[in-house]
């Protein structure tokens, strides 16, 4: 009937209308973006545990709190400081946020330079101009004509999108602050089954949530001795990403535990 044929569909689609947002476009069937009615995803039994793991969400505020504290990225907003892999300016707004330097963002002196503004001309310049000797005063006017004037170098950071280089260089220093990619090391051995195991799998649907609400990467590496170790990739809004969060959402629990794997 109409619900056999239908509730599947509308069920997953409204699960991840509040997974990754209304628009997140998972019904255009260009490339491997999405799917479509007929998709054999709609039956995937990872659907089922999420409106309780949603539930369980509703009870822990503090667990959202916690996750906007965790992972570092570049942005012109941080106060410190941090070595980071360079990455290369993208042209496409989708990819990951990072930071250069911005000249006409005066915010900071970044270094020395010539110039003929007298607001940022550094004082022995301005002796010069004071002097009582003619000549003087006459050296600074053709330097200033000429933009000579030793001055200090303003320039502030802006938050660009970057994607990774071919052959980065060695890190690099550059502001920090909050909202970096989320990487989540799980136990999935069998002491973690129960409630452990729906408040581990709340938190792997917490940070993918709260990863593309605000444009960042979230990984899952998932472990319960040294030969079962599973990294699942970037689990990101498409339709490979849906199918990583359907199928950890749909693992049982289960193994001996091993730190060292």
């Amino acid at each position: 009937d109409v619900f056999q044929e239908w509730g599947g569909v509308v069920r997953g689609v409204s699960l991840l209308d509040k997974v990754f947002g209304y628009n997140h476009g998972l019904l255009d069937l260009q490339g491997d973006v999405g799917f479509g009615i007929e998709d054999g995803v709609w039956q995937h039994n990872g659907w089922q545990p999420m409106p309780a793991l949603q539930k369980q969400l509703a009870s822990m505020p503090e667990l959202r709190d916690l996750l906007s504290l965790l992972g570092r990225r570049p942005t012109a907003r941080g106060k410190e400081m941090r070595k980071f892999r360079p990455r290369k300016r993208s042209a496409s707004m989708e990819d990951m946020k990072g930071v250069e330097i911005d000249p006409i963002d005066p915010t900071s002196v970044s270094g020395l330079t010539l110039s003929g503004n007298l607001a940022t001309m550094l004082p022995n310049e301005a002796v010069l101009l004071r002097s009582s000797m003619k000549s003087l005063r006459w050296l600074f006017l053709a330097k200033k004509a000429e933009e000579k004037l030793l001055s200090y170098e303003l320039s502030g950071w802006t938050d660009v999108p970057t994607k990774n280089m071919r052959k980065p260089r060695r890190s690099v220093h550059l502001p920090a602050a909050s909202g970096g990619p989320l990487i989540i090391c799980l136990d999935t051995s069998w002491s973690m089954t129960g409630l452990r195991e729906i408040l581990a799998k709340s938190v792997v649907l917490a940070s993918v949530i709260a990863a593309n609400s605000q444009g960042r990467e979230c990984r899952v590496v998932s472990f319960s001795s040294s030969n079962n170790a599973v990294e699942s990739g970037v689990i990101s809004c498409n339709a490979e990403g849906v199918r990583k969060l359907l199928d950890f959402l749909s693992y049982s629990f289960g193994g001996g535990t091993d730190v060292t794997g």
